[in-house]
């Protein structure tokens, strides 16, 4: 699903290398997300320490199993996790999945109690046999990431497939996921796809961005850029930040809609905004090439410095190009092996080819033939022979 939005390639007479365009559908996962439900995003937007507020008394009026999760909750969310471990306690005691299930999420992530896998896993199994499509969900992400279990794509597969068959849109939304990879599951895209649209029409979000992104250019199905964009454009409504650049990309590229500098422009930056760094590098890209604004070459260092300072290997390469050819900084050989050296340690093929040529040529650094040889087979493998 990774496909390049545009890309100024080297050139193979000079060995000159100059700024990458950025990708415009998520390659492995999204940034900002990876498999729904991981943690305690059911839960709460954020994991804090166990044990860091002292409970308050529980309130003397009798309540219903289901207002005793509800409260637990709300004590979750006010990060009084012991209360809430309390409050699970009782709700689960009188049969209630979803409190089981949440006794199991804090002791995966030693909320309100020491952290124990095994614990874990039991409330877990415990709430999906008893019929919780979240529980069922939870499981998956822990076989797939090999969290406290040993790692299987076969097992996480099967929980998904479980939780979806529930009715839980995040288990569908993680089955589509491993569908569109073959992880676990034979490659299948109409699967994927499938998926994707029924939890998308529950409401996931990420549900919403990656059906966008199998209608935007995946090699299995045919590109709908009008299905992609309506559903790029709900995601971004509820504030998903990847579906922001995906917008911004379509924007900029004319896919499905005229291209519009300006409102490319606006997505770009409420996705940087959001966090999204590749986002930053888009913006910084527009400069470089005066799209919309007035070629700007400080403006896109800065924006490349920006994305790079937060660990971005696609905006170190392109400041390891703009270093090289002196373009908005002074040329500097010892500053293009310094950045191409941390894009290639980020992960970036194209900075491992830009590290093969510094130690081929001597640039910033000895001339090397044997460690230009390893980078180029490195970035050969990384998919930038």
């Amino acid at each position: 699903m990774t496909v390049n939005a545009r890309d100024i390639i080297k050139s193979r007479s000079t060995g000159q290398t100059v700024p990458e365009w950025g990708r415009r559908a998520a390659s492995r996962r999204p940034q900002s997300a990876v498999h729904v439900g991981v943690a305690l995003l059911a839960l709460a937007p954020t994991i804090a320490m166990a044990g860091t507020h002292a409970a308050a008394p529980f309130p003397r009026a009798k309540m219903t199993p289901q207002q005793e999760e509800a409260a637990g909750l709300a004590a979750h969310h006010a990060k009084h996790y012991r209360q809430a471990m309390a409050w699970y306690r009782r709700a689960a005691a009188a049969g209630v999945p979803r409190a089981m299930a949440d006794i199991g999420l804090g002791y995966f992530n030693g909320q309100g109690v020491p952290q124990n896998y095994a614990k874990a896993m039991k409330w877990l199994r415990r709430a999906a046999a008893a019929g919780s499509g979240r529980a069922m969900n939870q499981i998956g992400c822990t076989y797939e990431y090999g969290w406290g279990v040993p790692q299987s794509y076969v097992k996480a597969a099967r929980w998904y497939r479980r939780g979806a068959a529930a009715g839980y849109r995040k288990a569908m939304v993680n089955l589509s996921l491993i569908y569109n990879h073959g992880e676990g599951v034979p490659e299948n895209t109409s699967k994927a796809l499938k998926w994707a649209l029924k939890g998308a029409r529950l409401g996931s979000v990420l549900g919403m961005y990656v059906l966008g992104t199998l209608y935007d250019n995946h090699p299995g199905i045919r590109p709908n850029y009008a299905e992609a964009l309506k559903w790029y454009h709900k995601a971004a409504a509820a504030g998903y930040v990847d579906a922001m650049r995906a917008l911004g990309l379509c924007y900029q590229h004319g896919l499905g809609i005229l291209r519009n500098y300006k409102k490319a422009n606006y997505w770009y930056r409420r996705a940087a905004a959001g966090g999204n760094t590749y986002a930053l590098v888009n913006m910084g890209l527009m400069y470089f090439e005066g799209e919309g604004v007035p070629k700007n070459f400080k403006i896109a260092v800065e924006l490349f410095r920006q994305a790079a300072a937060e660990g971005n290997g696609l905006a170190m390469y392109n400041l390891s190009s703009m270093y090289q050819n002196g373009w908005g900084v002074p040329e500097s050989a010892a500053k293009f092996f310094k950045w191409s050296r941390m894009a290639a340690e980020a992960g970036s093929g194209r900075g491992m080819h830009a590290l093969g040529l510094c130690y081929q040529y001597g640039q910033g650094t000895p001339r090397n033939y044997k460690k230009a040889n390893y980078w180029y087979r490195m970035a050969a493998a990384a998919g930038n022979a």
